[in-house]
């Protein structure tokens, strides 16, 4: 199991950005509830192939959406939310009260991967979504979060995709195309953040391979 840590490092994104996170976690939390559809499927995946874990690790958990679809899913597993932002552990603890899995809910502030040290035991089930390419060194990253998992451990990652269309080509204000003109924004925007990034590394981004 992991204490809980009332110390705050930063991840390495949060460094390079005035980002006020109590601020976004009610949109935080909102967006990871529009995906619990997709989240829930891959960990019925997991849950057909993953014997019953002791300690499942969502490493980057945020505001503790997906922390706590994992409580749903290994009934019989200890969670622990790991994040650099402490207000966002505070909203993951707070949710895993409302919904009855405080007990065996713990959190971890830190910069990933180096805070997983401080976990007391290895991993069985260390969940990644989303976090990953906040890390400079995502290849480092990812081996070290293998590191942290125990024998037959599994790491579970979900990382970038096609980009999802919410708005129709025209939407009857201003030219067509206003999706694709954001999506072209998001791309040079996600650039140069991963530039920004101390010790940023330059990698082939097919994670499966």
């Amino acid at each position: 199991m992991a204490h809980d840590h009332t110390h705050q490092h930063a991840h390495a994104h949060h460094d390079h950005t005035d980002i006020d996170w109590a601020e976004m976690a009610p949109m935080l939390e909102d967006q990871a509830e529009l995906y619990t559809p997709l989240y829930e499927h891959a960990m019925a995946w997991l849950a057909k192939r993953q014997t019953e874990p002791g300690l499942v690790v969502d490493a980057g958990s945020g505001p503790g959406v997906v922390s706590c679809l994992l409580a749903d899913t290994f009934p019989g597993a200890r969670i622990v939310a790991v994040d650099g932002s402490e207000p966002l552990l505070e909203r993951a603890r707070e949710r895993a009260g409302r919904l009855g899995v405080a007990d065996r809910f713990g959190t971890l502030a830190g910069e990933l991967p180096e805070v997983l040290d401080d976990l007391d035991y290895p991993a069985d089930l260390l969940w990644a979504s989303w976090s990953l390419h906040h890390l400079g060194d995502q290849k480092a990253a990812l081996a070290a979060f293998a590191a942290r998992l125990a024998p037959g451990g599994t790491l579970a990652l979900l990382e970038g995709s096609l980009p999802t269309r919410y708005l129709p080509r025209d939407i009857g204000i201003g030219r067509p195309g206003l999706q694709a003109r954001l999506d072209a924004v998001h791309e040079e925007w996600f650039t140069e953040m991963r530039a920004a990034l101390p010790g940023s590394v330059d990698e082939i981004e097919d994670w499966p391979r």
